[in-house]
């Protein structure tokens, strides 16, 4: 799996059409996944401010984006060598319920409904997924695995 942010103009336009967005902010930044059969899926970062960011995120039909795809967004948005945000916003419309449950699996929780949101005009549910909130997964090696003197 390749990682892009080349050709931005294609990006924005298959996330925008997977989305249903109409249109995306002029700073919107996207983040491609592409393998050799082609774009796996699309991120947007947009509406960047030096806290937070909209995000949107969609696999191409028939594709499905990988667990290291979303680790790999959720360190670009929360390192500090990075975007270093303290929270991504995912506006996520009402009727879509297998996004909203992707979501709630990737930690993010409830903040709000934004009403008429929607590009069809519906209410989207607007998620949060915080910095403080990432799951992370203990480092595997112990202090002695590592050599380090023992207690003091």
């Amino acid at each position: 799996m390749i990682v892009t942010t080349e050709n931005q103009d294609m990006l924005l336009e298959a996330a925008a059409r997977e989305t249903a967005s109409t249109g995306w902010a002029k700073d919107a930044q996207a983040v491609g996944f592409v393998d050799d059969r082609g774009l796996i899926g699309v991120a947007v970062f947009q509406h960047i401010t030096e806290f937070h960011s909209d995000f949107h995120i969609a696999a191409m039909p028939g594709r499905i984006l990988s667990a290291d795809a979303i680790k790999i967004l959720i360190k670009l948005a929360f390192h500090p060598d990075h975007m270093g945000l303290d929270a991504l916003w995912m506006p996520i419309a009402e009727g879509n319920r297998k996004a909203q449950i992707a979501a709630l699996k990737l930690g993010c929780q409830f903040e709000s409904r934004r009403r008429g949101y929607s590009a069809d005009g519906t209410d989207a549910i607007l998620m949060a997924l915080r910095r403080e909130n990432i799951f992370t997964m203990p480092a595997p090696a112990t202090p002695a695995d590592e050599g380090a003197p023992q207690g003091a």
